[in-house]
């Protein structure tokens, strides 16, 4: 159960860190289709954080509840804030674009590790997540994708 909670709390934290970085730079950009998207990617994290919150005090343990900063997530917020004082829309969406694929691989191993300690329906859970995330990662990617193309 231990290693469950462990689980868990490491993808609470990786939406902590999701959800704040977005909610920093929906405050920060000018962009108005950005002023949309950011709100939005910010929302699955906080509900994905929610429902893994749920899942641990279930299981008895305590939810993780601050900004581990995981994972190149540092880093990452940094030069977006930078992208974002530069007006620099690129660099801004090559950066968060990169920033979905942290999230997209953190989903991606705990799903390649998982162990008999988590039961199928967290199972079923994260394995939802994780297909809105990469659905997420996709969206950023195509207007990345679509600003190098011109």
């Amino acid at each position: 159960m231990n290693k469950s909670i462990a689980v868990l709390n490491n993808l609470i934290e990786i939406n902590i860190d999701r959800g704040e970085g977005y909610a920093a730079a929906a405050n920060e950009t000018d962009e108005e289709d950005l002023k949309i998207l950011f709100p939005q990617l910010q929302q699955t994290s906080w509900q994905f954080k929610e429902i893994l919150c749920k899942e641990v005090e279930r299981l008895g343990g305590m939810p993780a509840d601050c900004t581990k900063i995981t994972n190149g997530f540092y880093e990452i917020w940094t030069a977006i804030k930078t992208a974002l004082t530069n007006k620099d829309r690129k660099e801004l969406l090559k950066l968060c674009e990169h920033a979905e694929q942290l999230a997209v691989k953190s989903y991606d191993q705990t799903l390649n590790s998982i162990t008999d300690d988590i039961t199928p329906e967290q199972l079923s859970i994260l394995r939802m997540q994780h297909l809105l995330i990469k659905a997420e990662h996709r969206k950023v990617k195509t207007l990345c994708d679509m600003l190098a193309a011109n």
